[in-house]
């Protein structure tokens, strides 16, 4: 009979020889006799990176955004997508001190389509997006704050 070894940090233990709990925080693990228990600190560092994982995706998804006066426009929350929120925020701002009243920012969507918009459309668009962005992360935060990380941390009901 071949015998089955488990890794529980640096040590091989004969697999019939202790109860195993479930391998989704197999990284937390620690051996306690003839048990392998789970550490809660590591299991809840665990889920914390899963649920920061989550709202790397949902950011990444991003959302539609309706714009008055527009329509709908897709947009995404990767950082470089962050970046470019702040940049065409400030291009706005500095066009409408100007008096610039005509679609004249250009804006590429998360789909791949392109716009051109006033100045007023475009702070609108980027106000919303970064409202969006952050929901998001108030979302993960509070799933992080919870005493517990719910196993359904992906279901759209703790999300926006």
């Amino acid at each position: 009979m071949t015998k089955t070894y488990v890794k529980v940090g640096n040590q091989k233990i004969d697999s019939s020889q202790v109860n195993l709990p479930s391998r989704d925080f197999r990284d937390a693990w620690v051996l306690n006799g003839d048990t392998i228990e789970v550490d809660l600190a590591k299991k809840n560092e665990i889920l914390s990176d899963k649920v920061n994982k989550e709202r790397r995706r949902r950011l990444e998804v991003g959302s539609v955004i309706t714009v008055t006066g527009y329509g709908d426009i897709p947009v995404q929350g990767r950082d470089q997508d962050q970046i470019t929120i702040l940049a065409l925020e400030l291009s706005a701002k500095s066009m409408k001190d100007a008096g610039i009243t005509t679609a004249s920012i250009p804006f590429r969507d998360r789909d791949n389509g392109s716009h051109m918009l006033t100045p007023d459309q475009c702070l609108e668009l980027m106000s919303k997006a970064k409202q969006h962005a952050q929901a998001i992360y108030v979302a993960s935060w509070n799933l992080k704050d919870m005493a517990g990380i719910p196993k359904d941390y992906t279901n759209d009901k703790w999300w926006p």
